[in-house]
């Protein structure tokens, strides 16, 4: 049998992560995405905290094939369900904020490449480039005294 003590940690940790999840899925609805970052230490000591305990359960299971009693088999299964819930959608919420800053990105490079290709370009021989065609204005100065 897998003992209490590891099983209500681990069921701790996973309401912890599932909170934490949660919140961090509700900034991301919310578009802020800056508000995040304080959120990422905490998920990452949470979610190694879960993959250790989840491998001590595993390790149980080889070696006792039913180490569970009903009612921790029922606690277990639900939050297990509640964790793969949570993180699907906190990966197809971080999927959308990637997709979103990506196009912006791609917009703002592209608004960049199509304003440069629109500056007028003085040569070192006083003509004048638009880029775009060869065409060329002459300039004269005149000396002040």
């Amino acid at each position: 049998m897998v003992s209490e003590e590891k099983l209500n940690e681990f069921i701790e940790i996973s309401d912890q992560l599932n909170r934490l999840l949660e919140q961090e899925n509700a900034l991301l609805r919310q578009h802020k995405l800056a508000d995040i970052q304080s959120l990422q230490e905490s998920k990452t000591v949470l979610g190694q905290i879960y993959a250790e305990l989840s491998q001590h359960l595993y390790e149980q299971l080889k070696t006792d094939p039913d180490p569970f009693s009903d009612s921790m088999r029922a606690q277990l299964k639900e939050k297990t369900e509640q964790f793969q819930s949570a993180a699907a959608e906190n990966k197809d919420w971080l999927l959308a904020a990637l997709t979103v800053n990506q196009r912006v990105i791609e917009a703002v490079a592209q608004a960049v490449l199509e304003a440069e290709s629109d500056l007028d370009i003085y040569a070192g021989n006083g003509i004048m480039n638009d880029g775009k065609k060869n065409a060329s204005v002459h300039m004269s100065l005149n000396e002040l005294a």
